[in-house]
């Protein structure tokens, strides 16, 4: 089975495609195509931009215009209440973590929806205050007790991506190493920020079996294999910088199964790594489109 959820770094190339598209723009109106999926209809100097929101899934802009609901839900009408007529003021990432906030209005009359990828996903209505007001679904985190529920403050400042340094680096590999089962690639993903796909990019490049166990990597300064794997994760740094570039069109990949032209699609995103080196890759201008094309549903079987 291919992927099929988005990464943290499909996400900060997603944001980066819909910000030089919608910043600025208008919103003329909000749809509900099924109980999870909604597509926001915007317009900006003569150019109609639709934008699709799936929860738990995946947002980008579309070229399509599908079928919707004959009657708008609850939730659809919350949303046109408040956003409806708004400008677009931003499009970001919280933090490090697979949640996008777009922000309608100004001041006292911002709100913020947020589509949370993770998980079960969410899509949440807040005010300027971070009081939500609609959501698709309530939930208590179980393990810190935080309700996410009308009335109830979301947290909108997400945690830093935390840029790789020796100590950091030094301090991963050896929390795993109290593990003697652990895999470098399990132990890395888990103690670091960039997730397995990131991190399995680095190990290639360093010439370092993702299988290897974590407790048998030199875990000094000194060590060759130590200064190749910091060196590797200081180019994923600067990749992941490069997708931030104001105005910027980031391109898109999609790798087919294996190296043949006519295999089904297995992954995407918005460089091409390490470790699908040897497979076909299809490139396109922009990461906006391998995400409509990755959920055009009659299209051919693509394997995601």
């Amino acid at each position: 089975m291919g992927k099929s959820k988005m990464t943290v770094l499909d996400v900060k190339a997603a944001v980066a495609s819909l910000r030089t598209q919608l910043l600025g723009s208008r919103v003329a109106n909000v749809y509900d195509l099924d109980p999870k999926t909604y597509l926001i209809k915007t317009a900006k100097a003569g150019t109609k931009t639709l934008v699709l929101l799936e929860s738990g899934i995946r947002f980008h802009s579309t070229a399509f215009m599908r079928d919707k609901s004959n009657t708008p839900s609850g939730f659809s009408l919350k949303l046109r209440k408040h956003i409806r007529t708004k400008r677009v003021e931003e499009v970001r990432q919280l933090g490090v973590d697979r949640v996008v906030a777009f922000t309608f209005g100004a001041a006292d009359e911002a709100v913020h929806l947020i589509l949370e990828l993770f998980a079960g996903g969410n899509i949440i209505l807040v005010d300027h205050t971070c009081t939500i007001l609609a959501l698709l679904r309530t939930h208590t985190d179980e393990s810190t007790g935080a309700k996410t529920a009308v009335r109830e403050i979301y947290p909108m400042e997400g945690a830093e991506n935390r840029k790789i340094s020796p100590e950091l680096l030094l301090t991963a590999i050896k929390n795993g190493a109290q593990n003697e089962k652990a895999s470098i690639k399990d132990t890395l993903s888990r103690e670091l920020d960039y997730g397995p796909a990131l991190v399995e990019h680095a190990l290639v490049g360093a010439g370092i079996d993702q299988k290897r166990k974590a407790a048998s990597l030199d875990a000094s300064e000194q060590a060759e294999e130590f200064q190749k794997l910091l060196q590797n994760f200081s180019e994923v740094d600067a990749m992941i910088d490069s997708l931030s570039a104001e105005g910027k069109v980031v391109p898109g990949f999609i790798v087919r199964k294996n190296d043949q032209p006519d295999s089904v699609y297995d992954d995407f995103g918005p460089v091409p790594l390490r470790q699908f080196e040897g497979r076909a890759v299809e490139s396109f201008e922009s990461f906006d489109k391998v995400l409509e094309i990755k959920s055009e549903k009659t299209r051919p079987p693509y394997g995601f």
